[in-house]
C-alpha cells in the first residue's frame, strides 16, 4: 500500500469514527436540552405549548417523558460504539487482507493466486477475537485487549444475551480514541 492510500484510509477511518462521537456528543446534547424544555412544560402550567403538540411528551407525564429521553440517551451512547466498532472493524479486515497481497509477491503462481483468493474471502468471517490477536505486534497486547473488551461490550448491546454476564460498560469517548489509537497504528504499518 503506498502513502497516499495509507493516508486516505485512515483519513477515512479516523474522520468516520469523528464524525459518529459528533453525531453522538450532538445527540446527547439535544437531548439534554429536550429534557430542560419539556421539564418547564411540566413545571409551569397545566396545558401543554403546541410545542410538545402531537408528540409522544405530550402522552404521559414527567416522569414518562424523563424516562424516555434516558432511554433515547442510552441508545443513543449504545449506537455510537456499535457505529464505531463497525467502522473500526471494516479498516482491520482491509488491513489484514491487505497484508495477504504482500505475500503473493511480483510474480505469483497460480497457485500463489488461488491461495489469496480463499484466505482473503476466508477473513471476512474470522471471528474478530482472531484478528484483534494478529494485530499485538502492531499495536500491543494491552490495545488488543482493550478492542477486545469494547468489542465485548459491541456485542452484548447487539444481543442482550440473558445467559452472558454483562461486560464492563464503555463509553462512547474512550471508544473513540482507543480506536482511532488502533487505526493509526494499523495504517502506520502498512505504509
Amino acid at each position: 500500500m503506498n502513502c497516499c492510500v495509507a493516508c486516505l484510509t485512515m483519513n477515512a477511518t479516523v474522520n468516520a469514527i469523528e464524525q459518529i462521537s459528533r453525531t453522538w456528543a450532538l445527540t446527547q446534547e439535544s437531548l439534554s436540552i429536550v429534557r430542560q424544555e419539556v421539564r418547564k412544560q411540566y413545571q409551569t402550567t397545566d396545558i401543554l405549548s403546541r410545542v410538545l403538540a402531537r408528540t409522544s411528551f405530550e402522552e404521559g407525564g414527567w416522569s414518562d417523558a424523563e424516562a424516555d429521553i434516558a432511554t433515547c440517551k442510552q441508545a443513543s451512547e449504545d449506537f455510537a460504539i456499535m457505529a464505531m466498532w463497525a467502522v473500526f472493524e471494516r479498516q482491520l479486515i482491509g488491513r489484514l487482507e491487505d497484508e495477504c497481497k504482500k505475500m503473493q509477491g511480483n510474480q505469483p503462481s497460480d497457485f500463489n493466486q488461488l491461495v489469496f483468493k480463499q484466505l482473503a474471502i476466508s477473513i471476512e468471517r474470522w471471528q474478530i477475537d482472531k484478528a484483534l490477536d494478529l494485530i499485538k505486534p502492531i499495536v500491543g497486547r494491552d490495545l488488543a485487549g482493550q478492542a477486545k473488551n469494547i468489542k465485548k461490550y459491541r456485542d452484548w448491546i447487539a444481543h442482550r444475551n440473558p445467559r452472558k454476564a454483562t461486560p464492563a460498560r464503555i463509553d462512547p469517548n474512550t471508544a473513540r480514541e482507543l480506536l482511532k489509537l488502533i487505526s493509526m497504528a494499523l495504517d502506520e504499518f502498512g505504509q
